[in-house]
This record gives structure tokens, sequence and C-alpha cells, in this order.
């Protein structure tokens, strides 16, 4: 990071560790490595979430059958309009919702999810190999051998994030 990140965090006494290999997926994999919690819920710094976001996560993960949680979004305007916004969040979701239980892994982005930290470890992870839709692998995988993923769609559960997901 070059925006002072780490400094914030020294002055803060936050505990951070280095990991030297850029890449999203590495960087997962050394908190999930360091992580000591039972459920790892996954935030990004350029999104804010609602005070009952991870409580509503983690209570969906406590269901027997449910091993990955997701959620949906919306985006903070940068340069585009909150309307034109809204409108690609409400086609998006009509698609998700038609695609929903065939590929439900496509829609788990590592900004707003959450997974069972010891049934990841037990599929070995964040690919190292495949880089690109990192999260949605690791929910597919953790599926496919333990549990389903469930889709958290209440208000309160409900992040806004940059648009540069987009752009």
């Amino acid at each position: 990071s070059t925006d002072k990140t780490q400094e914030i965090l020294d002055f803060l006494g936050v505990q951070s560790y280095f990991q030297p290999i850029q890449g999203i997926s590495v960087t997962r994999q050394l908190g999930l490595e360091k992580a000591k919690g039972k459920y790892i819920l996954s935030a990004d710094a350029d999104s804010l979430y609602p005070a009952e976001w991870g409580i509503n996560y983690v209570k969906e993960m406590k269901k027997p059958t449910v091993s990955v949680v997701y959620g949906r979004y919306s985006f903070i305007p940068s340069t585009s309009s909150r309307f034109a916004l809204a409108i690609h969040e409400i086609l998006a979701e009509t698609i998700f919702k038609l695609r929903r239980n065939k590929k439900d892994c496509i829609n788990v982005m590592g900004f707003n999810s959450a997974f069972i930290k010891a049934e990841a470890e037990r599929i070995g992870g964040y690919s190292r190999v495949n880089m690109k839709w990192e999260d949605g692998m690791l929910a597919k995988k953790i599926s496919e051998k333990f549990g389903e993923i469930s889709l958290v769609d209440t208000p309160d559960s409900r992040p806004w994030t940059s648009d540069r997901r987009l752009m």
C-alpha cells in the first residue's frame, strides 16, 4: 500500500502482515492462514458495511447446511450518477436471481462474503494458480465438499462499495 495504511495501523497498534507477492489471491490466502477465528468475513477498505452485516453473515453460517454466504451490494458513485448505478444494480440482481442455484458461486464477491475457516483450509484455500474469480472459485470448492452457498439478502446486510468494480 502506498496510501500510509501501514503508518495508520502502526499508530493504532493493529497487527498486520506483509505479503511481498502482489495479488488479491495470495493476500487473501495470507489472511486465511493468519486468522484465528472460526469464520472468515471478507471485506474491502473501499466499502462501507452496515453494523449488522457481520452478525447476519455469521448467523447464516451457523446453519448446519451452510458453508459460504454472500450478499447484494450498492455502488457509491464517483463519476456516474447514482440513478444509473441503481438501474445497473436492479438489472444485475434480476440476472443473479435467474441463474441462482445454478452458478451461485459466480455471485460470491470477496469484498462481501464469508466462509468457515476450517473448511477453506481443508480444500487448500484460495487458488494461487488462477488468480481471477478466486473468491467464487473458493466458494465453489467449499460448497462441493461441505455445504451450500447462501444469499443473505436483508437491507441491514447490504454494503456500499466503490463503483471502480464497474470501471
